[in-house]
Formats: C-alpha cells, sequence, structure tokens
C-alpha cells in the first residue's frame, strides 16, 4: 500500500513552483485546496493523477472565474 499524502519530489516542485510564482508575480491557483473540498475527491480522477469529467469541470469554472474576477478590476 502507497502511502498517503505528497511524495519528496512533489513538495520539492511545489516549492520550486513557489518561487517562481512569487519572482515573477504570476496569478497562481492552487487546486490542492479546491479539489479537497470535494468528497470524494478521488471523483475528480479517472485514475491517480488524469482528471476525470467531473474535475476537468471544476477546473474550467474556477479558471473561468477568477478570469472574470480579474476583468472586471
Amino acid at each position: 500500500m502507497e502511502p498517503s499524502g505528497p511524495r519528496d519530489y512533489e513538495l520539492k516542485a511545489r516549492e520550486g513552483l513557489r518561487g517562481l510564482v512569487l519572482a515573477h508575480e504570476l496569478d497562481y491557483i492552487d487546486f490542492l485546496p479546491i479539489f479537497s473540498q470535494t468528497h470524494p475527491p478521488s471523483q475528480l480522477y479517472r485514475d491517480h493523477i488524469h482528471l476525470s469529467p467531473q474535475g476537468n469541470t471544476l477546473v474550467s469554472q474556477t479558471i473561468g472565474d477568477r478570469l472574470k474576477k480579474q476583468l472586471k478590476n
């Protein structure tokens, strides 16, 4: 059985991404907290990594909402 939670290489990649976002003042959407609000979160995936239709819909809606908010400003 594989341990749950992020792997070491995932943590390192997230740290590098965080640094890039901050250094270049990029707009970034962290989907992990958004996905964790869905119960069960596994319904957002076809397998351990690829999004299901529900997962793709959530990503599309989230990005669309962010763009609408930015266009209003």
